[in-house]
């Protein structure tokens, strides 16, 4: 018996509305379609490596459900696998964060299905390498249509979908593309393609055989072969070229195409420019404030973007107002300097601010059995209570006591 076979979209989204038929969003502004044909801007290297600085960078993000039980204590849910772990059966956290980071940074809209069961809890997050989308509407509600490079098409609602964005101005609720670096882009494909059709040039004209007679094309074909295959070979080991009247041989001087480094740099920084990274984050080379800095104009601002769209779209408004939120962490600390992490130790431990094995974590040792106790420098007391502390008694204690 022959076995039915089965497409990865199928297993995702199994045999649901591929087609559905709704009305197109009318827009205030922009088109109600976005797509990805067309955009080979990731074939290039230099957009490429810095795609990925900033995704493997935000793959570091540690994300979190946190439920607000009440003041005094906070419970775990069964998101957190799936948000920490394994967010759906194909891809662990890192590869789906990664995942998503790319697809915000290359086409600055980035979509995530969220999967549920029957009874609406959610099973899985899905991030969807789309080649179309377009908007719908259908009884006073919003509809996204996802095309696939399959052929596939998929429509969910579009509460129903996580969308992140960059550059969100001129369209209702698409970001805008990433036409201004069309041109910068296009001058890297210039230098490239100048730089290899140089090189094979050169490597291929290694002189010019100049006949002083007024020749056929025929015949000039037949004597620059005759005169390749005598003299330009490796059996002329002897190196020696001869030549009579009827013509001479004119070596070229082949040397290598080199651009100018300025240039080549020039139109780095315009792509890392673009981005908001330096060519020192890209090749690991960062100092802890400039770290500090990609942390605070880029990391930063995703973080807040998905903490909110991540609890809007998982819980609804009874469920925010009793305590849950998606929140996205990242430990600055991990790329402090050594000297940093131990000010911060000595700063807030004696405050009580820090376990010991809180402290051991900063500076990347490991923790031990007692370490989760927290210590306190006997320095610090209650300001109501200083003078009982000193020793202080009789009127000013008294004093103390009127005033407060």
């Amino acid at each position: 018996m022959k076995k039915e076979r089965r497409s990865l979209y199928e297993l995702i989204f199994g045999k649901k509305n591929k087609n559905v038929s709704m009305t197109s969003l009318n827009m205030m502004n922009g088109s109600s379609y976005f797509g990805t044909f067309g955009d080979n801007l990731y074939k290039s290297k230099i957009f490429r490596e810095a795609l990925n600085t900033l995704a493997q960078n935000g793959a570091k993000l540690k994300i979190k459900h946190d439920f607000l039980k009440n003041k005094n204590s906070r419970v775990t849910s069964d998101l957190n696998y799936l948000l920490q772990y394994m967010p759906n059966q194909y891809m662990n956290a890192y590869d789906f964060l990664y995942k998503v980071l790319a697809s915000y940074y290359e086409h600055n809209n980035s979509f995530i299905y969220i999967d549920t069961d029957g009874k609406g809890k959610i099973i899985a997050f899905y991030p969807l390498d789309y080649s179309m989308t377009e908007l719908l509407e259908q009884n006073n509600r919003i509809y996204v249509r996802f095309s696939f490079m399959s052929g596939d098409r998929f429509v969910v609602p579009y509460d129903k979908i996580i969308h992140l964005r960059r550059y969100f101005n001129h369209n209702d609720l698409y970001g805008d593309d990433n036409s201004p670096l069309f041109d910068t882009m296009e001058r890297v494909k210039i230098v490239n393609d100048g730089i290899n059709n140089a090189i094979k040039t050169s490597a291929n004209i290694r002189g010019i055989y100049e006949s002083t007679g007024i020749l056929k094309d025929s015949d000039l074909e037949k004597i620059r072969e005759n005169f390749k295959n005598a003299f330009l070979n490796p059996k002329n080991s002897g190196g020696i070229i001869t030549t009579d009247s009827k013509g001479k041989f004119i070596p070229t001087d082949n040397k290598p195409v080199v651009i100018d480094n300025d240039t080549m740099t020039s139109i780095k920084e315009e792509v890392y420019d673009y981005f908001n990274v330096n060519a020192n984050l890209v090749k690991s080379k960062y100092t802890e404030d400039e770290f500090n800095a990609y942390y605070e104009s880029v990391l930063e601002p995703f973080i807040i973007q998905a903490s909110l769209e991540f609890t809007n779209k998982c819980f609804s408004k009874q469920e925010i107002a009793c305590g849950n939120r998606i929140i996205f962490e990242a430990n600055r600390l991990a790329y402090a300097s050594y000297k940093t992490k131990v000010s911060i130790i000595q700063t807030l431990m004696p405050l009580g601010l820090l376990t010991q094995n809180q402290a051991l974590e900063i500076l990347n040792l490991p923790s031990f059995d007692e370490g989760d106790k927290r210590i306190i420098s006997l320095n610090y007391v209650d300001a109501k209570k200083q003078n009982v502390y000193q020793g202080v008694e009789g009127d000013d204690k008294d004093e103390q006591e009127e005033n407060e």
